[in-house]
């Protein structure tokens, strides 16, 4: 543990991008310490906990719709890219607030790095998560994006955005921190019919292929982001007398040239070879148009 901590976290203005790149080629996840601006990330946490509660109680009254049941509060998962009316105090849309923190900040060189100039951002798993060490859902078992995705020939990258602390008191991640090039056998026969059991990797399958002894699931605090590669193996982290709860959320981005067809046009394209623009024909309208850069 002590030395994956040592070997993939990194603190912002200190690393480059190309050593952030070289570690998610090599071991498919790290940590990136202070990347995220704690303040706005607060701002953001406390309006995320008033959406929350607003779909609890309507889920509590029976008036959240059938989809948003399925899609949603039963997984913890808010999707503000899809509501425009999701907004700060000031008017950001909490959309935007998401974007920016990849595509305003030096975030923004790693993908160009990993991916290359012209990348999408994959709407349907860009979103917010709640997770609670007391839920009675199961927590995410080991798992590689890929495989959840159907991509399992395209490299997508991740950015997890914590917004509590967590990993002593709250669920966090826990990965198995070595790239892979191909995708494990899933969907656990033992587990088909619950939750999560259609993707899930057994645990003797993960052992059968690594050293579980030697997995990384750092404490992470608000302010920090963690980058993974979609084939990595991760699994939400608890152990026993967790109490909190966590929120976080996560943006993912694709080469766009690499992306089948449907994805590709249910996704936002950029280019980023520069200043990251837009590119207007591609992908939904109304959302979140307007991005600069910045540098280390």
């Amino acid at each position: 543990m002590v030395k994956f901590d040592t070997k993939l976290t990194f603190s912002a203005g200190q690393s480059s991008p190309g050593e952030v790149v070289a570690t998610l080629r090599t071991h498919g996840c790290c940590l990136i310490r202070g990347a995220h601006d704690r303040s706005r990330a607060t701002l953001f946490r406390d309006r995320l906990a008033e959406l929350y509660a607003e779909m609890d109680r309507r889920a509590a009254e029976g008036t959240l719709s059938e989809d948003d049941l399925k899609r949603c509060h039963r997984y913890g998962i808010l999707r503000p890219l899809e509501h425009d009316e999701y907004t700060l105090a000031d008017g950001t849309r909490l959309a935007d607030h998401m974007i920016d923190a990849v595509l305003r900040t030096p975030l923004v060189d790693v993908v160009r790095g990993l991916l290359g100039p012209r990348v999408s951002l994959l709407l349907p798993t860009t979103h917010t998560r709640r997770q609670q060490a007391t839920q009675s859902e199961r927590p995410v078992p080991f798992h590689q994006d890929s495989a959840v995705m159907r991509l399992h020939d395209v490299t997508v990258l991740n950015f997890w955005f914590p917004l509590d602390p967590c990993g002593r008191d709250a669920p966090s991640v826990e990965f198995v921190p070595w790239s892979l090039t191909g995708i494990l056998p899933h969907g656990d026969p033992s587990t088909q019919g619950k939750l999560y059991g259609n993707l899930e990797i057994s645990e003797e399958m993960a052992r059968a292929v690594f050293n579980l002894e030697n997995t990384w699931h750092p404490e992470l605090d608000l302010g920090d982001v963690l980058l993974l590669t979609s084939r990595v193996v991760h699994r939400t982290y608890t152990r026993p007398g967790m109490r909190g709860q966590r929120r976080n959320f996560e943006i993912r981005f694709a080469p766009t040239a690499d992306l089948p067809r449907e994805q590709r046009d249910s996704a936002i394209a950029y280019d980023i070879a520069g200043a990251p623009t837009r590119i207007q024909e591609s992908g939904p309208s109304g959302v979140a148009a307007r991005h600069a850069t910045a540098s280390y």
